[in-house]
């Protein structure tokens, strides 16, 4: 079933109050269960008696569903979604207006704290839990110049959950409660109307597509789509009627994909197509991938049936990974399916690596392969190390296997330093071994120049060992400069001292000198 927001009133006082939270002032309309009208005229009329010079706020709250940990945050045309533990450095936006902290969670500090630890420990473990939804109030804020009277006059608007820090700038705040959507969406679209700059009717286009009321909030967005608006507010309206999972929403945004002037605008309602909670979202994305002409559009709802993830859009990504006349558009599904973390995913992105055709998207689906959950990451990228006959597939699974902190890794990195057959994927190897294990990249150079028979795989140990990040390598250079049996080596490990900057490298040098002389 459709969660549907529950707009309360959120606090009655028999007369107005004032308050200072700070030195922020905060007055609360005396009655917050009368029109909307009617308490922004009252807002206007305290502050023209009030607010002699600069700014003032006038606010309103509604109820919004959300994952317990999201947040949003939205001013001056930029929209901010977050997910995760908020820690607020300063007062909330709710501390302000009530004195006391306002949580969409109801827990505290450190319950909160305990949970993302939790997380990040299913993250790790590759466990995936359901998002818990609850009701979160999020606070609407207008700013204006004193002497202002009306509506759309605004400079500013500020949407944002009131569990987020927020300041005002010493400007006072007239609080008007919240309201009932069949209320707010009306009056809201009447300042989408008044309001002059482009960046706002934005934020008042958000401001309405966050309602989970499809009845009220479609005939709106649809109506700025069918407009002369700008790309910007038609790209704002489209994006939030994904945000509405309903047939109305998903048969409008079709049309607009098919129909609006803009390719700016088509793209983004292919990506609210993806977000609509429907199962014919599916299908309808399908299409886009398998049959628009623009790629991008394909490469958009590529990733839409990604985040679907349902056996119909895989079977469709599989398709057109091997399929579609793009290659960009091949490589999105590619990565579309890696993220999916399962076993069958692995299984898809190594059919990819061993039979694709083409070597970009070859090494896309070897790139994948550090989201997979799987026991023998480190055994397969080294197959593919050794086995793989394109360079850039060698070179991705190499840099992949550098990136796995602990387990056999560094031993698998140090092997194919010794044997591989190719001197950069070498190089490279004993690279990536300095930045994981320095004590064993040390080790095993040492073991190369000691025991390798060839002088030129010998020499280019030494420059290795030359190269180590922090002068790790000059002790064992000093000590090959002193000891080796062969006198070639020996003499490459002066030079190379000669070149270093490290004072036990000079030492070393002057050391070598004085007992010459002896």
């Amino acid at each position: 079933m459709k969660a549907r927001y529950t707009f309360g009133v959120l606090f009655i006082l028999l007369m107005a109050s004032t308050w200072l939270s700070g030195q922020q002032t905060v007055i609360t309309h005396p009655q917050p269960d009368q029109p909307m009208a009617e308490r922004w005229e009252w807002a206007f009329n305290a502050a023209g008696e009030q607010v002699d010079k600069g700014k003032f706020w006038v606010g309103f709250s509604l109820q919004r569903l959300m994952n317990e940990r999201a947040y949003l945050w939205s001013s001056d045309g930029n929209f901010y979604f977050t997910n995760g533990y908020i820690n607020a450095s300063g007062p909330t936006l709710g501390e302000i207006i009530y004195g006391e902290a306002v949580t969409g969670s109801g827990k505290s500090e450190d319950e909160q704290l305990r949970e993302e630890a939790q997380r990040a420990l299913d993250e790790i473990n590759h466990v995936k839990r359901p998002s818990k939804k609850v009701m979160k109030e999020v606070a609407v804020l207008c700013q204006y110049a004193a002497g202002n009277n009306n509506a759309g006059d605004m400079r500013r608007m500020v949407i944002m959950n009131v569990d987020l820090p927020m300041k005002l700038d010493k400007q006072p705040l007239f609080w008007l409660g919240g309201s009932e959507a069949v209320e707010t969406i009306p009056f809201l679209a009447n300042l989408y109307q008044e309001a002059a700059p482009s960046k706002l009717k934005e934020q008042v286009i958000a401001a309405i597509g966050m309602h989970d009321h499809p009845e009220l909030v479609i005939p709106f967005l649809d109506d700025v789509l069918k407009s002369d608006a700008t790309v910007r507010l038609r790209k704002e309206a489209a994006g939030w009627l994904g945000e509405q999972h309903d047939e109305k929403a998903l048969s409008i945004l079709i049309r607009t994909v098919k129909n609006d002037r803009s390719q700016d605008v088509r793209q983004e309602a292919v990506e609210a197509i993806g977000d609509l909670d429907l199962d014919a979202a599916t299908p309808a994305l399908t299409d886009i991938a398998q049959n628009e002409r623009d790629p991008d559009l394909r490469k958009e709802a590529v990733e839409g049936l990604g985040h679907k993830g349902n056996p119909a859009a895989i079977s469709a990504l599989e398709k057109i990974a091997f399929s579609d006349r793009d290659e960009d558009v091949q490589q999105e599904a590619v990565q579309a399916i890696g993220h999916q973390e399962n076993q069958a995913a692995f299984n898809f992105l190594m059919k990819v690596i061993e039979t694709h055709r083409n070597p970009d998207v070859r090494q896309e689906a070897v790139s994948m392969l550090q989201h997979q959950p799987i026991d023998n990451l480190s055994e397969v990228l080294e197959k593919i190390v050794f086995e793989n006959d394109d360079e850039d597939a060698q070179d991705e699974a190499l840099q992949i296997l550098t990136n796995i902190s602990g387990g056999d890794a560094p031993d698998r990195l140090i092997r194919i330093y010794k044997t591989h057959p190719n001197r950069k994927i070498r190089e490279e190897a004993m690279d990536y071994l300095v930045k994981v294990a320095a004590d064993k990249a040390v080790a095993t150079l040492g073991n190369v120049i000691d025991n390798e028979e060839d002088l030129n795989i010998q020499l280019e140990a030494l420059e290795t060992l030359a190269d180590l990040s922090n002068n790790a390598g000059i002790p064992r250079l000093i000590e090959i400069s002193r000891t080796h049996k062969d006198r070639r080596v020996r003499k490459e490990a002066i030079e190379l001292l000669g070149d270093s900057d490290d004072p036990r490298a000079h030492a070393a040098l002057i050391d070598i000198v004085e007992k010459m002389d002896e």
